[in-house]
């Protein structure tokens, strides 16, 4: 637990958004609501796009109907998905409700802008309809799991940048979990 404690910054009690203690030193507040940032590490968050990617990858990892059904299922969901985080920035109060909710885990410029697990879950859908199961599934775990790793890993001990704001420990991480990921 002192690991994982170092590696936050802090304590934090689970789950409730209001006892979110203060993690590391780039989280802003506007009208006492967090604003979260790239620069914030957002546990809950991270782990929320691990336990998600996860979930699916593992659906269609054990789920063993033929495509023919389950590729329309989830490009029904995808759709669902597009069409919902479209229809949340055309109808303020849908947004109003969605950011009140989901306030723990909305990053300040998805308040405005498309969400980043449309984004995923297009991206996926693509992967597991071009690539064969194998590879896509692959793909969608490093994802679920390099990218929280490290980005928690780049905020909290990046000291050596390189492109885009990246840093070397962040990519380290990443590559690292992945590699120990493909051997399970």
């Amino acid at each position: 637990m002192l690991i994982f404690d170092e590696l936050i910054g802090s304590r934090i009690n689970i789950p409730n958004y209001e006892d979110i203690k203060h993690i590391g030193s780039r989280l802003r507040y506007q009208n006492e609501d967090p604003v979260f940032t790239r620069q914030s590490i957002q546990i809950y968050r991270r782990m929320w796009h691990m336990f998600g990617g996860l979930v699916l990858a593992l659906a269609f990892l054990f789920i063993n109907s033929p495509t023919s059904v389950t590729f329309p299922i989830f490009g029904a969901i995808v759709a669902l998905v597009i069409v919902s985080d479209f229809g949340r920035l055309k109808i303020k109060s849908f947004n109003d409700r969605i950011l009140k909710d989901f306030k723990w885990l909305i990053r300040d410029k998805e308040k405005t802008g498309v969400s980043t697990m449309t984004y995923f879950l297009l991206g996926s859908f693509i992967s597991l309809l071009l690539f064969p199961k194998q590879i896509a599934i692959t793909s969608i775990i490093f994802l679920s799991v390099g990218d929280p790793i490290a980005s928690i890993v780049g905020i909290r001990f990046g000291k050596n940048k390189i492109l885009w704001g990246k840093s070397v420990e962040g990519f380290l991480a990443c590559f690292l979990s992945c590699y120990l990921v493909s051997y399970m």
